[in-house]
């Protein structure tokens, strides 16, 4: 299966690992700028601009525009996400999601349009972007779930909810932090989280690659992550 993500930092923290952890036949870029919003990606269409990192496993291949990207190969899925800050506000999506859905229809009719739900800040987070929320991590990621839910329901798209697993996963206090800054994700425990969410979306559990474990992450904290993310693919709403 070949997936691209059209995202920012967000997608770079769900993607980075998801190669490493597979036993199936998975491949993965991801499209990185930084604090890159729907709106940006609408723009960017517009011009044709060479903004972004192609990046595999995280890292920089090349820099491409959007379309190029699109055209490198036959995409059997194509991920969007809004940035994490506007995540929960419905009206930062429009028009931009219908063009850039529309336009990703245009390039690689045959693809399948999935989106990607991000997860909220952490409690304390000093991100300008928490007031939308007032700072507050519920209601952030109350926000982001009926947001999200609309939108699915409206493009008729499944999710990657990615902001289950963490959210889910931060209430429980455990002696691994999630978070590096308070918004991404830290390396390697909540990366390792998002790629199980992101990897599981496709695949079966039993086609994870055991034998790998990222730096600074023992075998304990692994089997930890992956029990959580088991117990959530099963349970999730």
């Amino acid at each position: 299966m070949k997936i691209l993500t059209i995202g920012n930092s967000f997608s770079q923290d769900a993607t980075a690992y998801v190669e490493r952890i597979a036993l199936s036949d998975i491949y993965v870029r991801n499209l990185y700028i930084p604090g890159c919003s729907l709106e940006m990606h609408y723009n960017n269409m517009l011009t044709g601009e060479k903004a972004y990192e192609y990046q595999k496993n995280g890292k920089k291949i090349c820099m491409t525009n959007l379309e190029k990207a699109l055209d490198k190969m036959q995409w059997d899925v194509v991920t969007i996400q809004q940035v994490s800050y506007l995540s929960g506000i419905i009206d930062s999506y429009f028009p931009y999601i219908n063009e850039l859905v529309k336009f990703i229809k245009q390039n690689i009719p045959n693809a399948k349009i999935v989106f990607h739900k991000t997860w909220p800040y952490a409690t304390g987070c000093p991100h300008t972007g928490f007031s939308n929320y007032e700072y507050n991590t519920k209601t952030m990621y109350d926000s982001i779930n009926q947001t999200v839910k609309e939108i699915a329901s409206q493009f008729n798209i499944a999710v990657i909810d990615t902001a289950y697993y963490v959210y889910n996963s931060y209430l429980k206090n455990m002696d691994m932090p999630l978070y590096r800054d308070g918004f991404h994700l830290s390396i390697p425990h909540g990366r390792y989280l998002a790629a199980l969410c992101f990897y599981m979306h496709f695949y079966k559990e039993e086609e994870i690659n055991l034998k790998y474990l990222p730096k600074g992450m023992t075998s304990q904290q692994r089997d930890s992550l992956l029990f959580l993310a088991m117990q959530y693919h099963m349970n999730k709403p």
